[in-house]
């Protein structure tokens, strides 16, 4: 369930440091305060901010601004999923996938006939995350 912009802002301004910003520090403390995340391990919390701090920090300045917050907060869970996966496949980071990471992705849980198919729908060998999406739907 997405949260809407007044809620979102009253959790960021509630464990925001003095600065405005979240740091991967006060967002594990909001994560535990709000999600009850007495049950994991602090090995297993540390995982949990490590993915969301990467996939709310869009500049990758190691800090959370309102509007990544809001913006990340917001969005449709099938839509972050997307992005998540897309980073999760972009092995060298560039920020698009390679026709090759794309293939290799698709035929972990597919076979190569079925992978070539969908492949051949792209034109280039740079699928960026809105290509990936349109992909998807």
């Amino acid at each position: 369930m997405a949260l809407t912009k007044a809620q979102c802002r009253e959790i960021f301004e509630k464990f925001a440091g003095s600065d405005g910003l979240l740091t991967p520090h006060e967002l594990k403390n909001a994560i535990k305060s709000l999600a009850g995340a007495g049950n994991l391990s602090n090995n297993d919390l540390d995982k949990i901010v490590v993915e969301c701090f990467q996939g709310m920090d869009m500049d990758g300045d190691q800090k959370i601004t309102l509007d990544e917050f809001i913006t990340d907060m917001t969005k449709p869970a099938r839509t972050k999923k997307l992005e998540e996966t897309f980073k999760q496949w972009d092995k060298d980071g560039s920020g698009y996938l390679s026709r090759a990471e794309l293939k290799a992705a698709i035929m972990e849980t597919m076979d190569g006939e079925t992978a070539d198919e969908i492949c051949d729908q792209i034109n280039d060998d740079q699928i960026t995350l809105d290509e990936f999406m349109a992909l998807c739907n």
